[in-house]
């Protein structure tokens, strides 16, 4: 009666049909689903940091003479300073991501499972004020063909996102700190 008053209709009186039913047990008892499930709540709020080392000291001066020398011919080789845009001697990529995967949150992906990462440094704290934005982002991203693996390079420092490809056709976020 209360299902009545409140023009609802209830749920143990509704039949369900051949196909739902097909469906709603197919769900339950994937597997693959459930495994992506886990991880995309393990991973919700972990990131991965990939540490570089970042040199300080960067070139100034082309080379031509002109480098501030007292009797103005300079002696040719570009002088050292502490300021401006930092070398990063290294480059960040997918194997990098599996590797430090493994390490550091004990995730071992097997071959069939893809890093991907997203090109373009993506700030985390938009994951944080809107929950469905990761999930945007990743449906965003160009799913990788049969065979194909990311040939994306990370030579800046910053927060990007990863797209883990699970066997099944499922997908899970990670972000990604490049420090």
């Amino acid at each position: 009666q209360n299902f009545i008053r409140v023009d609802m209709v209830d749920p143990n009186t509704v039949k369900e049909t051949v196909e739902e039913k097909a469906k709603r047990l197919s769900m339950e008892s994937d597997e693959d689903l459930k495994a992506a499930d886990k991880l995309k709540y393990y991973l919700r709020n972990k990131t991965l940091k990939i540490w570089r080392m970042v040199d300080m000291n960067i070139v100034s001066g082309d080379g031509s003479g002109s480098d501030g020398d007292a009797d103005g011919k300079g002696s040719g080789s570009p002088r050292l300073t502490g300021s401006g845009v930092p070398i990063h001697p290294g480059k960040v990529i997918q194997s990098n991501v599996r590797s430090k995967l493994s390490k550091q949150l004990l995730i071992d992906l097997d071959k069939s499972e893809k890093v991907q990462i997203h090109p373009v440094a993506i700030p985390h704290v938009n994951f944080e004020l809107d929950p469905n934005a990761m999930d945007k982002a990743l449906e965003d991203m160009a799913d990788l063909e049969e065979g194909e693996n990311c040939d994306v390079e990370i030579k800046t420092l910053g927060e990007y996102l990863c797209k883990i490809h699970l066997t099944g056709g499922y997908h899970v976020g990670l972000r990604l700190q490049v420090t």
